[in-house]
């Protein structure tokens, strides 16, 4: 397999492992910086790899309807803007065409 479809893989993973989290009983102001951070990292990847032939729209819409709840519990809660921000941003890259 390829780096580029690996990498492609990794970064669906990883959009999963952060929109699946229960982000509200994390309890270390730590802990949540570094998962934002590292989601962070992986949108700005994905960003760059925007328009690889590895992309999975099946795998992207599983993604969104994530991103959907964690937005939704996001303003339902009134709290974790942070979070909110980060899932804006997950929903543009995937939602971004090629702008050049």
């Amino acid at each position: 397999m390829g780096n580029e479809k690996k990498l492609v893989e990794k970064c669906y993973e990883e959009m999963l492992n952060f929109l699946k989290k229960d982000f509200t009983k994390i309890e270390s102001g730590i802990d949540l910086l570094e998962d934002e951070n590292n989601i962070t990292d992986v949108i700005h990847i994905f960003t760059a790899i925007r328009r690889s032939e590895h992309r999975d729209f099946e795998k992207e819409k599983e993604i969104k309807q994530e991103i959907y709840k964690n937005l939704y519990k996001c303003t339902e809660l009134k709290d974790f803007r942070s979070r909110n921000r980060r899932c804006v941003l997950l929903l543009d890259a995937l939602n971004r065409k090629d702008t050049y």
